[in-house]
């Protein structure tokens, strides 16, 4: 008597998460020159496209992992005297902005998680963190702007690294710090890549506005 083979299991569906984790991994790799830009532009274009799980396992399976940002430890300090942006742990903040052929505008009140993915074709992002609520003393954004623009508002005494690239565009802090940023200000790492757009970095005062 032969016995039956046991059903294959159901293919599960990929979650939002899932999605933003390969994105990530698809943007460090391509901060680490492991894709080209042609292949990153691909990929993500799949990543957002695919229904099922293994469908993103496939596409970062050849990728080489990347070092990851140093641990810091957490505080909920206020960030400056001209600003609001705090530390707090359970925010529970946002991993990703996309914009293709629009504009995404975040200012305010909102939260962002330590690793932070910016993509823009052919359009724009703002990200004002001015009185935005950290989930980490130490966040990275990840920008990836193709045809269009990233801004970056910050508070003036922030204390920022950037590390991007900038092809047939700019990439960088646009103006100097107006006063010296403070031992325990938050860190602010900026990277990425600009192709044929921008990504800037502003310093303003903690007002409410623009």
């Amino acid at each position: 008597m032969n016995t039956p083979t046991p059903p294959e299991p159901p293919r599960l569906r990929a979650s939002r998460s899932q999605r933003e984790r390969a994105a990530h991994a698809l943007s460090d790799a391509l901060s680490d020159g492991q894709i080209s830009l042609s292949e990153f532009d691909a990929r993500c274009a799949q990543v957002w496209d695919a229904t099922y799980s293994d469908e993103l396992d496939t596409l970062t399976a050849d990728l080489s992992p990347v070092g990851e940002t140093p641990g810091v430890v957490s505080h909920t300090a206020p960030w400056s005297q001209g600003a609001s942006a705090r530390v707090d742990p359970s925010a529970n903040g946002s991993a990703l902005t996309v914009s293709v052929f629009g504009a995404t505008d975040r200012r305010g009140s909102w939260a962002i998680s330590p690793q932070h993915l910016s993509i823009t074709v052919f359009s724009g992002n703002d990200l004002d963190l001015r009185h935005a609520v950290l989930e980490s003393p130490d966040i990275t954004i990840t920008c990836v702007a193709i045809f269009g623009g990233i801004d970056i508002i910050v508070p003036e005494d922030a204390k920022v690294i950037t590390e991007g690239v900038g092809i047939f565009g700019g990439f960088g802090d646009s103006a100097r710090t107006p006063v010296p940023p403070r031992a325990d200000a938050p860190v602010i790492r900026v990277r990425g890549l600009a192709a044929f757009g921008g990504v800037d970095i502003v310093r303003k005062p903690g007002g409410s506005g623009a």
